[in-house]
């Protein structure tokens, strides 16, 4: 090959090189320009407080761009860093309140970068938080497993809120963490048979999951299995519907007469003693829970005898006719009640002290707190033997 020809060959590799060097620095700095103008978008999602957004922008955005692959995880570090530092100014200054000074750390924390500066600024955090911080009580209730009251708390907080993502966040992780929580706890109580307490335990949460489908199948499921089991105690129990367990039970036999109960609880009131027995447990497992003197129906106006169960509840009545009424009123047949001694039309002066012998016009008379708990405890459904 003759000497030009070599030359010749050598300029166009040449150019070739410095063309592929020029195309590759025009890249470079194209991608670069990119990268700077998204670092400097992202920044400023964030530091208007739209974390969502710049998580979002942060993910899909000048993706195959060599300076985000090597450069981006130092730059947010860095940036996070005096982040950091400002919000620890504003604590300082009293510029910036707790709640968004743990939205700003929060938020930052979820990129586990400058895990150093996090911690040291929720330090800080925690030692500025206020009383009438609702975030703060919020997720103070979520961590102590209060799932029901973080959900309520945190709802309270207002969509134009700057805490709101935050608190919207909590309540998702309080709604699954509730669901699971009572999801398994009925799954347990379910296990001994107590197919009522179990449903209300369930039906009870139903407005703060709003209905949550999971938790609506396992009412249904539950509900079959509680037919069921009655189906099959009902076949298995010759006395508990007849007049004879009125007259017979005591608690020597309670757990040898097949008696049941549509719920954990039965009442035994036992008129001859004045006395209110509460069990709890099931059929032929009941033990003694509360014992509580009353006053059942005096002459010509006896309390009934007879099997029952627990109706309606209510936290005042007042009789124009007898001139009474009570408080704490809990529903076992038509007009007949249990509820506290009787009070006069004001709801605040007791008219009669009498417990421990008839004195009643039918319901069964109790001290104020027995019929409290009565009505804070005993699901409707509970059976009630009057002897």
């Amino acid at each position: 090959m003759k000497f030009k020809d070599i030359k010749v060959k050598y300029k166009k590799s040449l150019t070739a090189l410095l063309l592929t060097i020029a195309t590759i620095l025009i890249i470079l700095s194209l991608q670069g320009f990119k990268y700077k103008s998204f670092l400097t978008e992202y920044k400023s999602y964030f530091n208007d407080n739209k974390f969502n957004t710049a998580s979002n922008y942060l993910s899909e955005n000048c993706n195959f761009n060599i300076f985000k692959e090597i450069l981006l995880e130092n730059n947010l570090s860095n940036y996070f860093r005096e982040k950091l530092e400002e919000v620890n100014k504003g604590l300082e200054a009293k510029t910036l309140d707790s709640d968004n000074a743990f939205i700003i750390a929060n938020e930052i924390n979820k990129y586990n970068l400058a895990k150093t500066e996090v911690t040291d600024t929720l330090s800080v955090i925690s030692n500025n938080i206020s009383d009438n911080s609702i975030l703060t009580k919020g997720i103070s209730e979520f961590e102590k497993g209060n799932f029901k009251e973080a959900i309520e708390t945190l709802s309270s907080i207002p969509k134009d809120d700057l805490s709101y993502s935050t608190s919207t966040n909590y309540i998702d992780k309080s709604m699954s963490s509730l669901k699971e929580s009572i999801l398994k706890e009925a799954s347990n109580l379910s296990k001994n048979d107590y197919y009522t307490k179990a449903i209300t335990l369930l039906e009870n949460n139903l407005d703060v999951l709003k209905n949550n489908k999971d938790v609506l199948n396992k009412i249904d499921e539950l509900k079959k299995q509680k037919d069921e089991y009655l189906n099959t105690t009902t076949k298995k129990e010759p006395s508990a519907q007849t007049s004879n367990i009125v007259t017979s039970l005591n608690a020597s036999n309670i757990n040898s007469l097949w008696v049941e109960s549509l719920t954990p609880y039965l009442i035994f009131v036992d008129q001859p003693s004045q006395k209110t027995y509460i069990y709890n447990g099931k059929v032929n497992d009941w033990s003694l829970e509360k014992e509580m003197p009353c006053s059942t129906g005096i002459k010509g106006r006896e309390t009934p005898s007879g099997v029952f169960d627990i109706r309606e509840k209510g936290n005042w009545f007042f009789s124009e006719k007898y001139g009474q009424g009570g408080k704490y009123y809990t529903q076992f047949k038509g007009d007949y009640l249990f509820h506290s001694l009787p009070y006069g039309k004001d709801a605040k002066t007791v008219v009669d002290y009498t417990l421990g012998t008839p004195a009643s016009h039918g319901c069964i008379r109790l001290n104020l707190d027995d019929a409290k708990w009565i009505f804070d405890n005993i699901p409707k459904g509970t059976k009630v033997i009057i002897n």
